[in-house]
């Protein structure tokens, strides 16, 4: 079988089989939560986001474009701010949002379809900020930004 590696810096190092799945993933940094498509690492004021599956990877790339698309144009809620990302989207780094409290609740208002579990925060200077939209399109939030809803 063939397997190839992806990296990021020396903290991470993922191999994958011929059809693009990760069957390895070692990472040094500490786990900051784990759902049943990606890692999230900690990385003191940012996070690495790591795919477990070729699938997740698409997610990865997802979050990546809308974060290109809504960057900070909304007063009212962003994406993750993206720092550094792999090409086919197995891992990026991102800022660290401060999830819990009201945020989930508060997003809900502007994007009502998204996961109910704790896929928002704060950023550090107390923006609104989507970590997890798996479920949520650059089309979503053209439609939300001409309807002024966010």
């Amino acid at each position: 079988m063939n397997t190839f590696n992806i990296r990021f810096q020396d903290k991470l190092v993922m191999t994958l089989n011929e059809d693009n799945n990760p069957i390895q993933i070692d990472c040094c940094l500490p786990v900051l939560g784990e759902g049943n498509n990606r890692i999230v690492y900690d990385m003191g004021d940012y996070i690495l986001k790591v795919a477990k599956s070729a699938i997740a990877s698409m997610y990865n790339q997802n979050e990546i474009r809308l974060w290109n698309y809504l960057r900070e144009s909304s007063s009212k809620i962003k994406f993750n701010r993206i720092i550094d990302a792999d090409e086919n989207g197995y891992w990026y780094v991102a800022e660290k949002a401060n999830t819990g409290g009201d945020a989930m609740k508060n997003a809900l208002k502007y994007i009502e379809w998204l996961d109910y579990s704790d896929n928002a925060g704060y950023d550090r200077n107390g923006k609104l900020t989507i970590v997890d939209a798996e479920n949520v399109y650059v089309k979503d939030i053209e439609y939300l930004l001409q309807k002024r809803i966010i």
